[in-house]
């Protein structure tokens, strides 16, 4: 008996998932036209023509089925990245320890897979806390300012290596001494009006302890990390 063994190399793994599909199904058409043929239960040579053609039917179809695949992979959640990493392009090691006058210098990175193209807005807020330990302790929310880029889908990658898609420095001048929280809040297409228009380095506070809100109940995707700074000389 002949054993059909697909061999595929890709690295959808839908493609390799309908691969092996098309192996287990060769294999159980072929094992039942082989019993079919055996000297116990004779065939005509008429059926047996049948059969061949069933089972060329079926790899006809299961192979326009991977065909299909490899140009129009299956599709995935609409999502996007939205991260935050050190200078050296590490997610360990942020800074906490500053000075004020010295700059924090950061990478922010987005990557598109909502399979449309977005404008994308990262607000930058910095948060003055009465305590590093409470979150609940801001009293005072200063905006910086608002980072916009547009951005195609970029398709997910499926092979398992990550790709980044836009990444940008950020540098902060730490202007106060304290208990301190950078966040940075991302919106989608327009920034909501608002949070539109402010002024640099103004404390807005309940408008920013909004948007914490809204980032603590998951109504939008934000970064944060938590500043101790001193005065100079301290």
């Amino acid at each position: 008996m002949l054993v059909f063994d697909v061999v595929l190399t890709s690295s959808n793994d839908s493609v390799m998932f309908v691969a092996s599909g098309i192996a287990a199904i060769l294999n159980a058409v072929q094992l039942v036209t082989s019993r079919s043929s055996s000297p116990l239960v004779r065939s005509t040579p008429k059926r047996m023509d049948r059969k061949t053609v069933a089972a060329a039917s079926v790899f006809v179809v299961l192979l326009v089925l991977v065909t299909y695949t490899v140009v129009q992979p299956f599709p995935s959640k609409p999502l996007t990245e939205f991260y935050l990493l050190n200078e050296d392009g590490k997610t360990t090691d942020m800074p906490y320890q500053v000075v004020v006058g010295e700059d924090v210098n950061l990478i922010v990175g987005i990557a598109n897979h909502e399979q449309r193209t977005v404008q994308y807005h990262v607000q930058v807020w910095l948060a003055r806390m009465t305590s590093a330990s409470d979150p609940n302790s801001t009293y005072s929310m200063y905006y910086l300012e608002t980072i916009s880029v547009t951005l195609e889908h970029m398709p997910m990658p499926l092979s398992g290596q990550w790709m980044p898609q836009h990444e940008f420095d950020y540098n902060l001048t730490v202007p106060m001494d304290g208990s301190l929280r950078l966040w940075f809040f991302l919106f989608f297409d327009e920034v909501p009006s608002e949070v539109s228009d402010l002024d640099p380095m103004t404390n807005y506070y309940d408008k920013g302890t909004a948007l914490i809100e809204q980032a603590r109940d998951r109504q939008m995707l934000s970064l944060s990390i938590q500043l101790h700074a001193v005065a100079a000389g301290a």
